[in-house]
């Protein structure tokens, strides 16, 4: 488990910059709880706080999408991949044409469920921001992983 304030630190200033296709999406059908980790021991001290912290304002203001993708961020960036998976699939049901959480849930499918979930999530966040580089970088690497060198 990665520990420190320099990754608690991005998280928070990328959920600053915070700004889905049509049809049926993994957002649609997930909870709205606030999701903790079961365990903390193995947390850095600094991370706990933090993660309680940001629980605390999502569940003040359930339907507001800044604290929930910060949330997200924060168990992104301290590898709680399950927990950032499902918070950010919460942010998305809350606001779900922002490109930016579906590229970071997109880096986050493909690590818990595998490249094809990767790719199609970033296939959905460049529909919406055509134009950010680092989607087709992500997107293209992955398939070229995956032996599938015509998609990349």
């Amino acid at each position: 488990m990665r520990s420190g304030v320099p990754a608690l630190a991005l998280a928070l200033l990328l959920c600053g910059g915070l700004a889905c296709s049509s049809g049926a999406s993994p957002e649609e059908s997930v909870s709205m709880e606030v999701v903790r980790p079961e365990r903390t021991d193995g947390i850095d001290a600094n991370v706990v706080q933090l993660i309680e912290n940001a629980t605390k304002m999502v569940e003040q203001d359930p339907e507001a999408f800044q604290p929930r993708a910060g949330l997200a961020m924060i168990y992104h960036a301290n590898e709680l991949f399950d927990l950032a998976q499902t918070t950010y699939r919460q942010a998305l049901k809350l606001v779900p044409d922002d490109a930016r959480v579906l590229y970071h849930l997109a880096r986050v499918d493909e690590r818990v469920d595998g490249v094809d979930q990767g790719v199609a999530t970033m296939s959905r966040s460049i529909e919406l921001e055509s134009g950010y580089g680092p989607s087709y970088w992500r997107r293209g690497g992955w398939l070229l992983r995956s032996d599938k060198l015509d998609e990349a």
